[in-house]
């Protein structure tokens, strides 16, 4: 009988470590797998609202991050992604350390021409311990004209960013039109993923303006104010 009891006890704790190491070792959310916007050249379509990986394994994970297929078949396309930083449009592939329970946004970017078209990136993401464990995910960007184009850009403020998206540390500009408001001071606020100001400027003008924000690379939205009321938001990439 004591013999029969051990046996089971040791089978039992046979599963329990088999369930261990079989189990998933992380999750993902990608709800934000297409976008859209106007074809603007070297302006970038961003899948990244919600996208995120999470380590559930209990201990340090490594994953590796891989650009699968890039848009090589959109003439004039090219893409980039980031995860913990943002890398430039060469990078195909990262390794990333991720601690005990953290999670981290994920974001791809298609960037376009001037012409309406569609293009999609393949991404694969798998745990470096146990490549079994692996996903793939297609994200896709759609450049189109929207109705009424003319007629929404002779009232409607717009900015370009160039170059986009931005190498950390460098310089870049900001060309802002159509305000409504020549001659007036514009205010630019920058905020981190989490809501957070991480950078404001006063004394913008309309037309071209040279920035140097000196952020870290990733994805940041920013609104642009003129007495007081904002006119304008949108998003800024910054690449290491």
């Amino acid at each position: 009988m004591a013999y029969k009891k051990y046996l089971i006890l040791g089978v039992l704790f046979f599963l329990l470590q088999c369930e261990k190491i079989f189990s998933q070792s992380f999750t993902y959310a990608f709800p934000d797998t297409i976008a859209y916007g106007e074809p603007v050249s070297g302006s970038a379509l961003s899948c990244w609202v919600g996208d995120t990986i999470t380590n559930i394994s209990g201990s340090i994970l490594d994953l590796d991050v891989i650009r699968v297929q890039d848009d090589c078949a959109t003439p004039g396309w090219t893409s980039a992604f980031c995860f913990q930083t943002c890398q430039i449009p060469e990078i195909d592939s990262i390794r990333c350390t991720m601690a005990v329970g953290e999670t981290v946004n994920m974001a791809v970017h298609l960037i376009i021409t001037a012409l309406p078209d569609s293009g999609t990136v393949l991404m694969k993401i798998k745990n470096a311990s146990n490549p079994s464990e692996v996903i793939f995910q297609r994200f896709y960007g759609v450049s189109q004209l929207g109705l009424k184009a003319n007629e929404e850009s002779a009232s409607r403020s717009s900015v370009t960013i160039y170059p986009s998206p931005v190498l950390a540390g460098n310089e870049f500009h900001m060309n802002i039109t159509n305000t409504k408001s020549a001659g007036q001071n514009i205010s630019l606020l920058v905020y981190n993923i989490y809501g957070n100001i991480v950078s404001a400027l006063k004394n913008l003008k309309e037309g071209n303006n040279t920035l140097n924000l000196d952020l870290a690379a990733g994805i940041y939205s920013y609104s642009l104010t003129s007495s007081g009321s904002k006119f304008y938001s949108g998003k800024l990439i910054v690449f290491r």
